[in-house]
């Protein structure tokens, strides 16, 4: 790739500029194979401009998956609606569209997550980083929702898990339609699993 001098970036400009080849990379060669050179060269810097605010592909892919964790957190529109407040009915639709939402879009942060979380089996930095974002999640959908998550850990593992599994099919075989065209299949899946959380209150 030839690189073309455009005007100077910024440094927020640069980091979006890192993680979107960074994310190109990664799925179109998976995160193994994907080198630091591979990403450099999608982008507009020189060696030694790029390891000036990245030193390893596991540190962009830990800030893209930490980034994504905390906006889905912030600005999702089903999370920004939820509240403790809201009636058992209320919040129930609205933890029954989050899930089912997760299914419908598609994404190239949907794919890195499959492929960040592939990865966890084999390196115990990007497991406990995981494990980090899925905690940091709990506590926030339990104080959204008014339930303990210490004490009700294993129900939470079990919705993050299962969910995990059907978003990884759905990525490995590429059916969004499944998914879509079977909205009120799975809305009747989960309803007594969030029945149940909320039960906790």
């Amino acid at each position: 790739m030839v690189k073309v001098k455009n005007k100077r970036k910024s440094r927020e400009e640069r980091i979006e500029e890192i993680r979107v080849a960074a994310i190109e990379s990664f799925i179109k060669k998976g995160y193994q194979n994907t080198t630091m050179e591979d990403i450099i060269s999608l982008t507009e810097l020189s060696k030694g401009g790029f390891y000036h605010y990245y030193s390893s592909k596991k540190e962009i892919l830990l800030d893209i998956m930490k980034d994504s964790n905390i906006l889905y957190i912030n600005y999702d529109e089903n999370m920004v609606k939820l509240n403790k407040d809201l009636s058992f009915d209320e919040k129930k639709k609205i933890l029954i569209d989050a899930i089912l939402d997760k299914f419908i879009y598609t994404s190239d942060l949907k794919l890195l997550y499959t492929i960040f979380a592939c990865e966890i089996h084999v390196d115990p930095e990007l497991l406990e980083a995981f494990m980090e974002f899925e905690n940091t999640f709990f506590k926030f959908l339990g104080e959204k929702i008014g339930v303990n998550v210490d004490e009700n850990i294993e129900i939470f593992k079990l919705v993050s898990r299962s969910l995990n599994g059907l978003i990884f099919s759905q990525n490995l075989f590429k059916e969004t339609d499944i998914f879509s065209n079977n909205r009120e299949a799975f809305k009747k899946f989960y309803e007594p699993i969030i029945d149940d959380i909320l039960k906790r209150t």
